[in-house]
């Protein structure tokens, strides 16, 4: 069963390990197993009932209800949800104090159960983090109560935040804003857990869910500001941003019963079976298909990132990492042992086999008992002080004309540990080495990294950084797929403006493709690099003869646009959409489902239109193509051609 329940000291002890998945799912064997437990809590010998994980790394990431799979009508809807809703309200209705121990990602449905709760405690780590993912990844209105219960505990403003704008929490956060009543430390965590249950049965701690609501001074009035900003986001998304908004305001006036709920299920039966959703949907199988073929044949043992060398590029990255710690699976530790540091080979950064793969101590990550030659041992992950962390370049720096900056990158199994060299990317240039495997992190501080793994799949680095959270896609070839799409879809923007179009148009146009954040936050996303890195993209996507006024174009599109200044324009958007086309097809991404990832998270390309590529069809190009404006280059018109007589799509 999912739940393994445990009775100690009048305490019913609820430990949930979704059976064959790394995270937890609210499934159906779930929801039936809550509600039979819940009904069995017996007051006179049971104190409080506490949920909590197995899997460190999530405490619940979504549910098991696939509604928007096959659900058509409110009935299909009501009766493929009920024993989930029962579920939820058996968790509220508990006749004891309920405590939600989270610890790892608490998500979606997740994050609703612990609103069930009296009382919710959280480690301390980045791992975790509440979220709200049925509007941004889905699309659907949630049903299982944050509508109802989420403004009540951090007020009208912060729920929207949640709800609609895809705000994440940690766990500092979700104490401060009220979310929570305590953080511990990780790795004092099931103590810390242990001392807070023995005051809620004291009585010490106050029930969440009966202390006075925290709407805000004017819940009605956030509402209806919140109303006038959905105006402003794509028409696709209005009426489910709409129905959610009808259902916060339910609330503000006091309405969370019977009534807030019926109409609750309307909401969510008419987003979950709208297109949108069931698009939405099969973006998320994407993500999982990009994720899996990342880390194919990773070993599941603990893998530790080291810091190898020096420079901006690097260290951003290695503070970014730490600032994840802890990580299950994953340590990252302020330099590799003194004894797996290779010397650096000196050569200009691009010359000619400068990172043959078959140098001498060259090998595949996960090789049983690769190490570096000539140092038995020196790699066991265990022993005393074998990785004591040293101040960042503390081992020796590179010489003049050494190769860029590198990550060590120590991956293996359990004592098959072995180091390997990646080269962490300047933020912009130069392109990556043909000859080694390089790092990019297109816009710093997000989640997106492209491991560009010119030696093969380094699963294992890729395992590890997916442990450390973030999107990992796989490149090959003679440049970042990553710069390539950024550059394809700024030199797009620039070349409608150069050609009369007006900033407000082009707004308008990205609006009615579906983007939420459009030119002026992709701008600004790119600021870290440096004031020229837009303009060094878009030029690369020019083909090295990048036009007069490229740099004033882009400057006005750093500017908020009013879209409804703008006309109309949708062969604005097949144009869009053809500069990218070529990338997706001859880019150095290994496989759609990584151009797919990268359009997702660089770009924000909707997922109420699936995915760039599933949304690039034969026909959709070859209707494009008839309409769209003259200054499309000749190249890229050309691939269009060849893609759309040729008649077969990305995932065919």
């Amino acid at each position: 069963m999912p739940f393994s329940p445990e009775e100690r000291d009048g305490v019913l002890w609820l430990t949930l390990e979704t059976p064959g998945a790394s995270v937890n799912i609210f499934n159906s064997a779930t929801a039936k197993q809550t509600l039979e437990l819940m009904r069995q809590v017996d007051p006179g010998r049971v104190r409080a009932v506490v949920i909590r994980s197995a899997k460190a790394t999530s405490f619940i990431n979504g549910a098991g209800v696939l509604l928007v799979t096959y659900v058509k009508t409110p009935e299909d809807v009501a009766a493929e949800s009920l024993p989930y809703r029962e579920a939820y309200a058996a968790v509220r209705a508990c006749p004891v104090p309920t405590v939600a121990a989270i610890q790892g990602s608490c998500w979606g449905c997740g994050l609703e159960l612990a609103l069930q709760c009296d009382h919710r405690i959280a480690a301390d780590d980045h791992g975790t983090q509440f979220r709200l993912t049925e509007m941004s990844d889905y699309v659907e209105v949630p049903l299982f109560g944050s509508t109802r219960f989420l403004a009540p505990v951090v007020g009208m403003r912060k729920a929207i935040d949640l709800l609609l704008w895809d705000d994440r929490w940690g766990a500092r956060r979700a104490l401060e804003e009220g979310l929570i009543q305590e953080v511990a430390a990780p790795a004092m965590f099931p103590e810390a857990v242990e001392a807070f249950v023995r005051r809620v049965v004291r009585g010490d701690v106050p029930s969440q869910k009966t202390a006075p609501p925290r709407l805000g001074p004017d819940p009605l009035a956030v509402i209806a500001e919140a109303r006038k900003k959905v105006e402003s986001i794509p028409p696709l998304y209005h009426r489910t941003f709409g129905d959610t908004l009808d259902l916060l305001e339910l609330a503000a006036r006091g309405e969370v019963g019977e009534e807030h709920a019926r109409r609750g299920l309307l909401a969510t039966t008419a987003s979950t079976t709208h297109p949108n959703a069931k698009a939405a949907y099969g973006m998320f199988h994407l993500r999982q298909t990009a994720a899996t073929l990342a880390m194919w044949g990773a070993q599941a043992e603990e893998h530790a990132i080291a810091l190898g060398g020096e420079g901006p590029g690097v260290l951003r990255f290695f503070e970014e990492l730490r600032k994840r710690q802890p990580l299950a699976g994953v340590r990252v530790l302020a330099a590799p042992p003194a004894d797996l540091i290779r010397a650096p080979v000196a050569h200009a950064p691009n010359s000619p086999g400068a990172h043959a793969p078959n140098s001498p101590g060259a090998h595949a990550p996960n090789s049983p008992g690769a190490h570096a030659p000539n140092s038995p041992g020196a790699h066991a992950p265990n022993s005393p002080g074998a990785h004591a962390p040293n101040p960042p370049g503390a081992h020796a720096p590179n010489p003049p004309g050494a190769h860029a900056p590198t990550l060590t990158i120590l991956v293996g199994p359990n004592d098959a540990r072995g180091a390997e060299d990646v080269e962490v990317s300047p933020p912009l240039f130069p392109p990556p080495d043909s000859g080694a495997d390089s790092l990019c992190w297109p816009i710093p501080g997000g989640p997106f990294v492209e491991l560009h793994a010119a030696r093969g799949a380094r699963s294992g680095l890729a395992h590890a950084l997916q442990r450390a959270g973030f999107q990992v896609a796989l490149s090959r070839g003679d440049a970042y797929g990553s710069h390539q799409l950024l550059g394809a879809a700024l030199a797009a923007l620039a070349s409608m403006l150069l050609d009369g179009e007006t900033p407000h148009t082009v707004d308008r146009a990205l609006r009615e493709l579906g983007l939420f954040r459009r030119a002026p936050a992709l701008l600004s996303s790119l600021r870290p690099l440096g004031a020229y890195a837009a303009v060094a993209l878009a030029g690369r996507a020019f083909g090295g003869q990048a036009p007069q006024g490229l740099a004033p174009a882009l400057a006005q599109l750093e500017a908020p646009a009013d879209f409804r200044a703008g006309r109309d324009a949708p062969g604005l958007i097949d144009e869009f959409l053809l500069w990218l086309l070529p990338v997706a097809l001859d880019g150095s991404f290994q496989h759609p489902s990584f151009v797919d990832l990268a359009a997702r998270e660089l770009l924000d390309f909707p997922v109420a239109r699936l995915s760039l590529c599933a949304h690039l069809t034969p026909d959709r190009v070859r209707r494009a193509l008839e309409g769209v404006p003259a200054r499309l280059p000749a190249r890229a018109r050309a691939r269009a051609e060849a893609y759309a007589g040729a008649g077969k799509g990305f995932y065919r």
